[in-house]
């Protein structure tokens, strides 16, 4: 059976930054520099390790497949795949593969199907269904943290210079806010998500505002000086209001 255009393209996604080490393990470091590091606003470690583990299952040949595996042995790219697996889980314990012992007790969720919960506890075995690999999320207990201060948080890490670059000169924003979304929820309560969700919505008309003005200089990003930023970053606003809107409503 041929390999789908799909595991290609996530067998090329995945050793574009490791073709020219040998062996590849050898330049995982640049994978997690490039693909899993949380500096990168929209990449899900999840989705990194769901494709690893979707190209470990194939039986067919991965060498030579794409033009980023010329040129490498079979073994090389297998044991390639299999080192970046633990590390990814070694590196991100709240994401786990079944058979892999609970690292945090509480509860965890299948990935694929949030609605199958269980309570572990530490050192227990993350379990399979039917010999199939699941993945297995840590679900973090919402903190007490206050609307502001999640927004803030949430732009001085993920759009500070170093991350967003000129990326608001060429690309749109609702990658971004749908990552930021997805954050923001995991450490608010209910009534927190209500109040970010306004308190962006107020942003997103009108930017120019103190906590703007603190996270512009923190950041290092021009956001109130340069139009093009103003009004990426009033899109991103409005975008992450109506995810969070969505969640409490």
């Amino acid at each position: 059976m041929a390999i789908s255009d799909k595991d290609k393209a996530a067998l090329r996604y995945l050793t574009y930054p490791v073709q020219f080490s040998f062996p590849m393990k050898k330049g995982i470091e640049r994978v997690f520099q490039t693909l899993i590091d949380p500096s990168i606003p929209f990449h899900s470690t999840a989705e990194v390790l769901r494709k690893v583990e979707s190209l470990r299952e194939i039986q067919e040949p991965l060498a030579d497949t794409v033009t980023t595996t010329t040129g490498h042995q079979e073994s090389e790219i297998r044991e390639y795949l299999d080192t970046l697996a633990i590390q990814i889980e070694d590196r991100y314990p709240n994401i786990l593969r079944s058979g892999r012992p609970v690292v945090r007790s509480g509860i965890w969720f299948q990935i694929d199907k949030p609605e199958h919960a269980k309570n572990f506890s530490a050192g227990e075995i993350l379990p399979s269904s039917d010999d199939i690999v699941l993945l297995w999320e840590y679900q973090v207990p919402r903190l007490s943290m206050q609307a502001a201060e999640a927004i803030k948080s949430e732009l001085v890490t993920y759009y500070r210079k170093s991350v967003i670059n000129s990326m608001p000169e060429y690309e749109g924003p609702d990658k971004y806010a749908d990552a930021s979304a997805a954050r923001i929820r995991h450490c608010l309560s209910n009534s927190e998500l209500a109040k970010a969700s306004m308190l962006l919505k107020e942003l997103s008309i009108a930017p120019d505002s103190p906590l703007i003005q603190e996270v512009q200089r923190l950041t290092g990003v021009k956001w109130l000086n340069d139009d093009i930023y103003r009004v990426w970053l009033q899109e991103v606003f409005h975008r992450i209001s109506l995810n969070l809107r969505q969640e409490y409503s």
